[in-house]
Formats: C-alpha cells, structure tokens, sequence
C-alpha cells in the first residue's frame, strides 16, 4: 500500500493516530518520484498483472501518465455507469488508452438500482465507510479483486494546503489527509490481502514531501495573507502543483464522476436533496465516526 510502510496507521480507544517517516536522500520532482514509485510498484508486482483504475480525472491521468514514463507495462479499467452519468470523465480515460495503445476493460454499473437495492449499506457496514459514493468504487474493488494474479491501483491526490493554531497562533503546513470514510479503501486492500494501493501520489515518502519544493507551495507558505488559499479552487491548485511538478497531463474543464448527474436525476424524480436525504444521511448515522488526528508537515525549508 505505501512504500516501505513510511505511513502507520493506528486505532486506540476511537481515536486514529497517523504516524509518517520522512524520506532519507535526495528529493527529485513529484514527476520523477512518481515514476519511481510506479517503477518499484512494477519490480514488486511484476508477477502479477497491473491494473489501473482511470476514471478520466486529472489524478487518474497523472498516475497512468507516471507508470508510462517508468516503462511499467499495466493496463486500465474503467467503470461506466447506466445512462452515460460519467460520460464526460471517462472519454478522457478511452482517449488516453487509445493515444498510448493500452489496453482496457470496462466495468458497468446502474446506480439507481445499486442505492434503490441498498448496496451502499452492505458495502458501508463491510468497510465502515459512510460515504454511498465510496460503497459504489468498494463494489467495483470487490469484482475485480476476484483476480487474485492482479494488482490494482487508485490514484488518490497531491497534499493538501491547510492552516493549523499553535497557542492561538495562525501557522500554514501542509496536510496529509485521508478522511476516515477514504480509510475503507485502505480496510478494503487489508482485509481481502489485495495487491497494489489505493494511494498512489503519497504511497511513497518521496514523492509525498517533494510537493513541497515547489514554487507554489513555497510562495503560499510564505505568504502575509493567510486568506490567499481562499482565493484559489482546490482542483486550480491541484493543476498548477501537478505543472510545477512536471507531469504533462491537462487540466479537464470540469469534473463529472456522474454522482453529480444521478443527485440531479433523484432530485427531478423524488424530491429535492433526494440523494442526501435517502442514502448520504441513513449512511452516517449507521457508521460510527471516529475522532481522527490529522497528519501536518511543516515547511521543510525554512530548515
């Protein structure tokens, strides 16, 4: 799951501790220490077949963009949803499969009848994840993981910017920040001992503190105004980093997953906030919430 186990997680009496082990050596560009990491991921699994999860978005990109460049054979698999919900997301993933000759298979779902049937709750209950978004990719997870001569791959994202109080003191870090319904992805890879991880940009030490020399985040950190980060979207900030850091992948014009589309469409038939109020919600309050410690990293070189 993550390289040499830089990242330990430990549960004790409802509250999650994150413990991390900075990198030793030199730090290359998140590019080439992605490429790396696809690489050692490669020499590790290279009795199984690779497989990539793309869903089109820019993280899934950058991933298959980075075991291209480490010449790490995979190919992809891509999940599709009734009524062309994701349409938009996943004709980014055929055209990369199809510009670089991967190969790719796809898998098909109709999520109205998987929340009508309550599948989120079979698979929330299973992985203690409250979060009917997430149960559809643990669905997904638990087909494909019927290979057992596989090894799978998720994406997940570059770090975070975040502010933190020291004695009342505004301070910016860095955060390392894996939700607790996102810790089902990790429960899933554990319990059913599957290969491969579900978070790929931080699953080595490396490339987890190299997003740190970036200009970016060095004249943010640095910066008087604390409210900068309120001025930029989240996704404006995750596209410069992955330009800084010398991916070529673009920055899509949206994003469409198609959960977007099928809240809309439950709203029209039933209701508004339909979705919400007869999946996100129920979910929630089955799945007990934990007291979670977040993970921050300081500026490095200020040192």
């Amino acid at each position: 799951m993550f390289i040499q186990n830089y990242i330990q997680f430990s549960l004790n009496k409802g509250n999650l501790s994150i413990k991390i082990f900075p990198p030793k050596g030199e730090i290359q560009s998140p590019a080439r220490e992605a490429e790396k990491a696809a690489f050692y991921f490669y020499q590790k699994y290279k009795k199984k077949k690779i497989i990539l999860c793309l869903s089109g978005g820019l993280d899934s990109l950058v991933m298959a963009e980075s075991f291209l460049k480490a010449n790490a054979p995979f190919s992809a698999v891509i999940w599709r949803y009734k009524n062309n919900l994701n349409a938009y997301d996943i004709k980014h993933a055929f055209q990369f499969c199809r510009q670089n000759k991967i190969d790719y298979e796809i898998e098909e779902l109709d999520l109205e009848s998987f929340y009508g049937n309550h599948l989120h709750f079979y698979y929330g209950i299973k992985y203690l994840c409250d979060s009917p978004q997430i149960a559809v990719h643990l669905y997904f997870l638990e087909q494909l993981a019927k290979r057992s001569d596989r090894a799978f791959f998720l994406p997940w994202q570059p770090p975070e910017f975040w502010y933190t109080y020291t004695q009342g003191i505004k301070n910016t870090a860095i955060k390392i920040f894996i939700a607790f319904r996102y810790l089902a992805y990790y429960r899933f890879f554990l319990l059913n001992k599957t290969a491969g991880s579900a978070y790929f940009m931080i699953s080595h030490s490396a490339l987890l503190y190299s997003f740190l020399k970036l200009p970016l985040v060095k004249f943010i950190m640095n910066h008087k105004n604390k409210n900068i980060l309120k001025t930029v979207s989240p996704y404006k900030l995750k596209t410069i980093l992955y330009k800084q850091g010398g991916f070529t992948s673009k920055p899509l014009k949206g994003k469409f997953t198609g959960f977007d589309q099928i809240r809309n469409s439950l709203s029209k038939k039933y209701g508004e906030d339909y979705y919400n109020k007869a999946f996100r919600f129920p979910l929630m309050k089955t799945i007990p919430p934990l007291k979670q410690q977040d993970l921050y990293l300081y500026p490095i070189w200020k040192n």
